[in-house]
């Protein structure tokens, strides 16, 4: 980042987060984080740009229910062959 600084503190989804602004290197835009002061995981993101001939705009993505060291099943990841297909080598898992 060219430029990084913190704005305070701010609410996201009820956890209490320090709002950082960042300005990125060689013109590639600004963003607004807010990342939680217990954990400093990221809760919140604000994009700022700027659109030539259109104008200046916003994309903000909040996270809600961030789950920190779920516990997942590997069986998700498990590939299952199609009906009527079969495995021939050993690289399916």
């Amino acid at each position: 980042a060219e430029r990084v600084e913190l704005q305070g503190e701010e609410a996201v989804a009820g956890v209490d987060c320090y709002k950082i602004h960042v300005v990125y290197e060689g013109g590639q835009g600004e963003s607004t984080w807010f990342f939680s002061k217990d954990d400093f995981l990221p809760r919140r993101r604000v994009r700022h740009f700027t659109v030539p001939q259109q104008g200046e705009g916003t994309l903000e993505i909040t996270i809600t229910q961030l789950e920190i060291d779920p516990k997942v099943d590997p069986a998700i990841f498990k590939m299952k062959l199609p009906e009527g297909y079969e495995q021939i080598d050993d690289f399916y898992p």
